[in-house]
Parts: C-alpha cells; sequence; structure tokens
C-alpha cells in the first residue's frame, strides 16, 4: 500500500469567525472587546464553554444558522497573530500518567467532555468514511494515530476501562493500516468494523476528533479550534483542515469553489442560505450538486 494519501489543504486563516451563543447575559467579554486565541468568552445554557479559535476584536453580533439551526453569533475580526494569554508547555505521556483523576475530570468539565464519561466500563471510538464526501477521520488517523492510542490508553488507565474499540469502516484501508502499525502496544484495544456485537448504549462513545480534542486538552489546557472537512465538487474531493467557527461562504470564495445556482448540502442536510452557515465540529461533509 502507498503511504501517501490524498492531499489536506489547510485553511485556517479565516478573516472573521461566528461563534454561536444562547444568551448575552451568560457571555464574558471584555470591555475593550479584544479577545485571544484560546480565551473563554462565556457559557452556553447547557453548561458548555466558550472559546475563542482566534485573536482578533468583537465587532458585533449576528443572527446566523449552525447544522443545528438559527442563532447568535459573535462575530470576531481575526488579526492573524493567535495571541494567546498565556503559552502552555506540552506534557510529556509519562507526566500525563502522573495526573490524578481529579485533575483530569477538573479538565474535562473546562473543554465540555465531562458529560460523555460515566461508570462505564468499556470505550468506543468511532472513526467515519465516504470515498467521495467524507475524509477528515481518515487523515487525523493517518497522521495522528500514535495520539489517539496514547489517549485512549491514558482514559483507559484513569477511569478504570476495561476494553476499547476503534471502530474503522471497512473501505477505509489507510485508517486501518496506520492503527496496526501501533495497536499491538496496547493490550485492551482493538479495531473493529461494525458495532453489531457491542452494546453501545453501556459503553462510553467518542468519536476519533473527541480523543484527539482530548488529548489537546489534557497536554496542554487547551481548547483544539481546528477541525476537518471535505468538500465535494463535480467528483471531486477537498481535504480541509480549518478553524471551527468558519463562515461556509468564506471558505467557498477563498477556494473559488463554484456553488451559485447549485444546492449546497451539510452533512446530507439540504442549506438555504449559505451565506449565514457556520462551520462546527458536528460538519464532517459539504457537497454541491
Amino acid at each position: 500500500m502507498k503511504k501517501n494519501i490524498q492531499e489536506c489543504l489547510t485553511y485556517i486563516t479565516p478573516k472573521f469567525v461566528f461563534i454561536p451563543f444562547d444568551e448575552v447575559g451568560l457571555l464574558r467579554i471584555k470591555k475593550n472587546k479584544v479577545v485571544f486565541n484560546n480565551m473563554f468568552l462565556g457559557n452556553r445554557k447547557n453548561g458548555e464553554y466558550i472559546y475563542s479559535p482566534v485573536s482578533g476584536n468583537i465587532i458585533g453580533m449576528k443572527d446566523m444558522r449552525t447544522i443545528d439551526g438559527m442563532c447568535k453569533a459573535l462575530v470576531i475580526e481575526n488579526d492573524f497573530i493567535d495571541r494567546k494569554e498565556k503559552i502552555n508547555v506540552c506534557k510529556s505521556y509519562n507526566n500525563l500518567l502522573k495526573l490524578k483523576k481529579s485533575e483530569v475530570n477538573d479538565i474535562l468539565v473546562k473543554y465540555n467532555f465531562d458529560k460523555k464519561f460515566g461508570n462505564k466500563k468499556n470505550l468506543l471510538v468511532s472513526s467515519t468514511y465516504n470515498k467521495n464526501n467524507d475524509l477528515g477521520d481518515m487523515v487525523l488517523n493517518y497522521e495522528e494515530y500514535e495520539v489517539i492510542l496514547e489517549t485512549m490508553d491514558f482514559l483507559m488507565e484513569k477511569y478504570n476501562i476495561k476494553n476499547a474499540y476503534i471502530n474503522i469502516p471497512k473501505e477505509d484501508l489507510y485508517s486501518d493500516f496506520s492503527y496496526n502499525k501501533y495497536i499491538n502496544a496496547f493490550d485492551n484495544i482493538c479495531t473493529i468494523n461494525n458495532t453489531k456485537k457491542l452494546k453501545v448504549q453501556d459503553m462510553i462513545c467518542l468519536t476519533v476528533m473527541d480523543v484527539f480534542d482530548i488529548y489537546k486538552a489534557i497536554c496542554k489546557n487547551y481548547y483544539n479550534e481546528e477541525m476537518f472537512v471535505t468538500i465535494y465538487e463535480n467528483c471531486n474531493s477537498i481535504i480541509l483542515k480549518i478553524k471551527e467557527y468558519t463562515s461556509l461562504i468564506e471558505l467557498f470564495n477563498d477556494f473559488k469553489v463554484s456553488y451559485k445556482g447549485k444546492n449546497v448540502f451539510v452533512n446530507d442536510v439540504l442549506i438555504d442560505n449559505i451565506d449565514l452557515f457556520i462551520i462546527t465540529k458536528k460538519v464532517k461533509s459539504i457537497v454541491i450538486k
């Protein structure tokens, strides 16, 4: 098998980002409206923490749309510096193992992963794949399989998880090949191609991107603002690494995607007004027909 997969393009310098929020009263914004990368901006109604994926200035609020529907959004103009309030040194894997479970719990709460965990003793990590319009997980697996496996092993140790499974579609040969280079180092982690024999309702369920985000949170005390999305147009696929909360129309314009007069589907959902659409981490696939 060739080791090179389809090229993934990087677009992490959007001119503006649009961050969904629920109520102004739940926001925590500085009077000068200056924001830093990874700055805490407030909470959503469900208690989730909101962070900025860029540094820059808040220039207003706007009615926008996500895959979940219409929303209010903070508009931040990017200064392209990615200034941070502080830079955290990445912890080594051995240093991570020294963290107490209570410290790990605090990090998971801070970055909105605590509700995904409980007292369940088995872990299911899912990867998605479509050869035309869903290639992001394949790239993540190919590039970060070591980190994902080590993070799973770390979580298993901290939460007394007995067994872990990575569910990879059988068509995704690159992901399967990548994990098989290293998975034998972990006694209780294996790859599978379906979940038919598992009681999924009794398992901790994460995506491969969740696991990578947890790694960033625990290792660097940092919200991972980057994500993958696949654009499929005229039988051609473009895999992009982008910043969460980038607008779809800016992405189309900068990559000269021909969308006018055509239907745009995001995760198989027809989008009526793409001018207002924000890309969140729930988005995997963008198809133009």
